[in-house]
This record gives structure tokens, C-alpha cells and sequence, in this order.
């Protein structure tokens, strides 16, 4: 007979599974589907829905039929969890709601959207200005972290760890040779007080750092991410953080009507980031994108840009900024309607299910 703790133990891992299939099918619908309109069918091929662990072929499901079992999940992984975890790269019940929140604003379900984003938040205090300089790296001991991984010592891979592509200061070939740069563009939209411009040096040179010489320097680089050390990728992953939580419940409430309301959750987080930051004077679809401008510079090199992009059903555009357009497949625009929104299904899915459609 197993005992409590063998129950308890099952218990989470059941609870975990649920919000794991939740969020792997939210990230596939929304990579190899069209994007969810709110207040449509949503009739478009989005993925198949497998349950049952076998080989059988299945036919692509509905973009809608994807979304209602990945809530149907998160509801089930809500039942089952609760706000104890061994480590933040475990699910707890906040971690759930944040996905849930994420979901709903996918969506269009606005209410659902604003409120579970409050309930993730919640004990998840935003992080000072001085810890927002210090590399993005701490997952455990970082209060405004919900949900990361840790790269633990033995099992690093080196050249493929997050660090490995998106520190300032990782000694591989990607970044002595392609740092990663902010839109000059988005930069400029922030006055110099927001501790977020800190994280990017408009220069390229980061004389903090002490770079060697080998490494290229190019204007706008971002050194918000930083490894262990020029010889060690490790850094801990940011899946979710409050203060997407906070600029979710903020959005969420503006377009559901609510701008007052929105204005003191945005105020709160924007005074945080900006500590001259006097409130929020814009309105209407002004003041949505202020939001949305905010979420971009916050969430920056998190991997929500294309996702953002993609749910607002807005076309990318890099003109004018610090884009080279003599790079060869550098991308300066891609209208919204562009078919490289939704991916190509792959082939070795294609070769093993007939029933499979592409794109």
C-alpha cells in the first residue's frame, strides 16, 4: 500500500503532466496554427490532439479544439496542485494560473485573463532595480521568478545553453560574433531612468564587463542576460515572471474597458522599472500601447515577441533602427498576413501520419 508520501508524490506528478500537455499544445496551436481570433469558429487546422499514447494516425484538429483541451487541462492541473513545489522549475498552482492568464488573453477572454493574472502574481514581489542589472540569472532567489529552469553544473551542454546564444558574456563563437541587439527603435522609447535601458549598452562596448578583444561590439547589445562566466553558459532560464503577470492583468483590463483599473496595476509595475515614472497620461489605444511597448522592452529575448506579434495579428517591422539591410536574409518586414506566421509542419510528422495536412 503506497503511503502518504508516495500519494503526495503521484499526486504532483499527475497535476505537473496535465500543466505540461496544457502548455506544450498552447505552444504548438499557436506555432503551426493559424492565429486564435477571438469571437470566431476558430475552424483552422491547428494540431492534432493526442491523449492516448500510441502510434494510431490522427487528422489535425481545430484551432478551437486545441484551446478547449488545453484549458480542460489546466483546469484538471488546478485541482490537483497546490502552492508547495521541491524547486521553481516545478509547476505549482501560481504557475498554472499564469498559464491560464496567458491563455485567456490569447484568447480575447479578457476578465478571465486580468483575474487569473492577479491570483499568479500574488506573492511574487517585483524585483528591485539594482537585482534587474545583476544578469538575469537567479531563479531561485529572485522573489518576482514564478517559473524557470536551472541548468544544474554536471549537466551543462556548453554550447547549447541558453547562455550560450543570448548572455553578453559567453566566450562562443555566436556571441563574440552576433551579440544580441535591441530595436534602436524600442530603446528610444525609454527615457534613461527606466533601469531597463541599463541592460543594454547603446555603445555596443559594455567596458563593465572587461570583454576581451575578441569579441565584436556592436551598438545596442544587450547584456541583460549573463552567464556564470566567459567560460561557463550556465544561466537560469526565465520562463514566467510577475511582471508579465502584472502586464497582463493591465492589457487585459484596458480592452475589456476598464482603464482606471488597468492604470493601477501599470502604474505600480511601470514606477517600479522607472522610479521617475509619474503614471500612465495616455488613453484608449494610446495607453494599450504604451502597454504593449512596455511588454516588449520588459520581456525582451524571453520569446514572446513572434507569439505577441502573431495574437494582436500585427505585421513585423524592423525599419529604420539598427537593423543592417545588407546582411544576407535579413528580415525587415513580414506583413501579418504572411504565411510565415504559421510553420511548416514537419516532414518526418508528414512521413509517419498520413492523415497529417501542411500548410
Amino acid at each position: 500500500t503506497p503511503n502518504a508520501a508516495d500519494a503526495a508524490t503521484v499526486k504532483q506528478a499527475i497535476a505537473e503532466a496535465y500543466a505540461f500537455r496544457a502548455f506544450s499544445y498552447y505552444m504548438l496551436v499557436q506555432l503551426y496554427g493559424k492565429r486564435y481570433v477571438p469571437n470566431s469558429t476558430n475552424s483552422q487546422l491547428g494540431v492534432p490532439i493526442r491523449l492516448v499514447a500510441n502510434e494510431v494516425p490522427l487528422a489535425r484538429n481545430t484551432v478551437e479544439e486545441v484551446y478547449t483541451q488545453i484549458n480542460s487541462d489546466i483546469a484538471e492541473a488546478l485541482t490537483r496542485l497546490s502552492g508547495s513545489r521541491p524547486t521553481k522549475s516545478h509547476f505549482n498552482d501560481k504557475v498554472v494560473l499564469g498559464l491560464r492568464a496567458r491563455v485567456a488573453l490569447t484568447q480575447g477572454n479578457y476578465a478571465l485573463a486580468a483575474s487569473s493574472a492577479a491570483l499568479a502574481r500574488a506573492g511574487f514581489t517585483l524585483m528591485n532595480n539594482a537585482t534587474y542589472t545583476s544578469g538575469f540569472n537567479n531563479l531561485e532567489g529572485n522573489g518576482e521568478w514564478m517559473w524557470g529552469a536551472t541548468i544544474i553544473a554536471d549537466q551543462t551542454d556548453y554550447f547549447g545553453n541558453f547562455g550560450a546564444y543570448m548572455s553578453r558574456n559567453y566566450n562562443s563563437t555566436n556571441i563574440r560574433q552576433a551579440p544580441k541587439a535591441m530595436n534602436s527603435k524600442l530603446y528610444a522609447m525609454f527615457p534613461s531612468t527606466d533601469v531597463r535601458t541599463k541592460v543594454v549598452d547603446p555603445t555596443g562596448q559594455h567596458t563593465a564587463l572587461a570583454l576581451p578583444s575578441t569579441y565584436s561590439k556592436f551598438p545596442y547589445t544587450s547584456q541583460k542576460f549573463l552567464s556564470v562566466s566567459t567560460s561557463d553558459s550556465r544561466l537560469d532560464v526565465p520562463y514566467m515572471r510577475a511582471a508579465e503577470m502584472y502586464l497582463i492583468e493591465a492589457e487585459a483590463k484596458a480592452k475589456a474597458g476598464d482603464e482606471a483599473g488597468s492604470k493601477v496595476v501599470f502604474n505600480a509595475f511601470a514606477a517600479n522599472r522607472n522610479p521617475s515614472y509619474t503614471g500612465a497620461t495616455t488613453t484608449g489605444a494610446a495607453y494599450i500601447t504604451e502597454i504593449l511597448n512596455s511588454r516588449r522592452m520588459e520581456l525582451w529575448g524571453e520569446g514572446f515577441r513572434f507569439l505577441d506579434l502573431k495574437r494582436l495579428n500585427q505585421g513585423l517591422d524592423r525599419t529604420g533602427a539598427n537593423h543592417s539591410s545588407v546582411v544576407v536574409n535579413n528580415v525587415l518586414t513580414v506583413a501579418n498576413t504572411d504565411n510565415r506566421w504559421e510553420y511548416l509542419i514537419p516532414r518526418a510528422e508528414i512521413n509517419a501520419n498520413p492523415l497529417i495536412v501542411q500548410n
